[in-house]
């Protein structure tokens, strides 16, 4: 009879083509470079987002403690120390908050900003109660600005 050969059809099975089965492995390999690349891009972000949780968490901690400091100086009846102290609390937050915008949301960012900003002007013998009041409203909100980041994730 007569043999009739078919358009692309060389007559060799997949066995019998090496040049197909380097094409196969070579594909293999670059799919196994791309798992191996997208492995390494998903390290470098789980990484990237363990150092923003460490700075976020340790940035809050510390102004915390600074307004509680602060705010001891006053019940000492330091209120020079405690203007001072407030102060640099505030100048510490607004630092902070260049790097802190990156990942916390802005606006508890802000509420904890124009807290900080009065701090300073209620230590005084006239405004314990006030000062009390606001002393606690910055830390919640730190904490709350904290939690804004955290809860994110």
């Amino acid at each position: 009879g007569i043999f009739v050969q078919r358009s692309g059809y060389s007559g060799h099975t997949k066995k019998d083509r090496p040049e197909r089965a380097v094409l196969q492995s070579m594909k293999r390999g670059t799919v196994m470079k791309r798992n191996w690349y997208a492995v390494l891009i998903l390290i470098a972000l789980s990484l990237a987002l363990l150092g923003c949780r460490h700075y976020v968490h340790t940035t809050a901690q510390e102004l915390q403690q600074e307004v509680q400091q602060a705010y001891a100086c006053t019940l000492r009846q330091d209120y020079t120390a405690a203007q001072q102290a407030f102060s640099e609390a505030e100048a510490h937050a607004r630092q902070a908050s260049k790097v802190l915008g990156l990942v916390v949301r802005r606006t508890a960012l802000e509420r904890v900003n124009e807290t900080m900003a009065v701090l300073s002007s209620y230590a005084n013998p006239d405004n314990q109660t006030d000062l009390a009041v606001e002393t606690a409203r910055a830390c919640a909100q730190i904490r709350q600005m904290e939690k804004s980041f955290l809860g994110t994730f």
